[in-house]
């Protein structure tokens, strides 16, 4: 339900106009967090692509970590981008979901799951993350064209 209100509110800002970035600060694409000076220590930058459609371009910066260090990143952005913690759904570990504010023009969404199940994964407990290979997470800057 949470990531329903963050993407209701990330559409009603953009509807309004609240994301316009003027064109000499045009975001691109790229790693935001190191960008933002707020990357976690083992967070490995693996890409960014650029949607556009319509009234709205998107920016999604690409991360991923391995089991080992997941928590702590979980931790840093349930503080730093006031992401939900992590619940274990029917195959993966998901639902993360949150979002920072740089100045008043760029808001940024953050979502982080696990790679699925396997045999060695399938349990409900965090204590299993050790195993899990990775963890992703999908930093996005949207922004309404002018």
């Amino acid at each position: 339900m949470s990531a329903l209100r963050f993407l209701l509110g990330l559409l009603l800002l953009a509807a309004t106009g609240a994301f316009a970035v003027a064109a000499d600060n045009a975001p691109t694409c790229g790693d935001f967090l190191a960008q933002l000076g707020k990357k976690p220590k083992h967070l490995e930058y693996t890409g960014c692509k650029h949607n556009e459609g319509g009234q709205q371009e998107e920016w999604i910066a690409q991360y991923r970590v391995t089991g080992v260090h997941a928590a702590e990143v979980e931790a840093f952005f349930v503080k730093t981008f006031r992401m939900t913690w992590l619940k274990k759904s029917c195959c993966q570990w998901d639902g993360g979901t949150g979002s920072y504010m740089q100045r008043s023009d760029r808001l940024f969404g953050v979502e982080m799951t696990s790679e699925e199940d396997n045999k060695e994964t399938a349990s409900r407990s965090r204590s299993i993350w050790a195993k899990i290979p990775f963890f992703y997470v999908q930093i996005s800057l949207t922004t309404s064209s002018p």
